[in-house]
């Protein structure tokens, strides 16, 4: 059941990268896989909108989880190469042993990649789902990332990143349904 989720999310989301994409990634380790699409919505001198969908299949914790968001990100003050970003994700799939979750998470990011690095870049990403806006037999969530980049070319970035995504649900205390390091590579077209 699970891989079968995740085999149609992945269809689902290679299917939209025919239409304008701001970026495309993708990440794996043995017993995980994780595919990013960021849609572009609107990028001005004050910041950017993002929209930002997400599949990710964890072999060894039996976890499907699709994820749909936005975000806005800008600049700050006088730091070049600083970014950073506030927005909503909604969480919908299931964890081991048959576990379903839904909620609705508020996120911050943050990112350095200033000019005097030449193509490094470091990324970090927290999300949090309370009590309040969780459903089905999650209580709550929590995820957290943190990867190295660096940019072979000006559209294509090589990356190293660890994720962990913490569950609370109904009949048990907070569980790890993802915690992983992986390898990928990302494009903007």
């Amino acid at each position: 059941m699970i891989k079968r989720f995740a085999v149609v999310l992945t269809a689902v989301l290679l299917t939209a990268v025919g239409a304008q994409a701001d970026s495309l990634s993708f990440s794996f380790n043995d017993s995980s896989a994780q595919l990013r699409y960021s849609y572009l919505l609107n990028s001005d001198y004050s910041g950017t909108s993002l929209l930002q969908f997400r599949g990710l299949y964890n072999d060894d914790q039996n976890t499907a989880l699709g994820s749909a968001g936005f975000e806005f990100s800008g600049s700050p003050g006088d730091i070049p190469g600083l970014t950073i970003g506030v927005g909503a994700d909604a969480y919908l799939g299931t964890s081991d042993p048959d576990e379903t979750l839904g909620a609705l998470g508020v996120a911050g990011s943050v990112g350095f990649a200033p000019p005097i690095l030449r193509g490094v870049s470091l990324n970090a990403r927290v999300a949090y789902a309370p009590n309040i806006l969780s459903v089905a037999d999650l209580d709550r969530l929590l995820e957290a990332s943190f990867n190295v980049g660096y940019a072979i070319t000006p559209r294509v970035k090589l990356f190293a990143e660890y994720q962990t995504i913490r569950a609370d649900f109904d009949d048990r205390d907070s569980t790890s349904i993802d915690k992983d390091f992986r390898i990928g590579f990302a494009g903007t077209f």
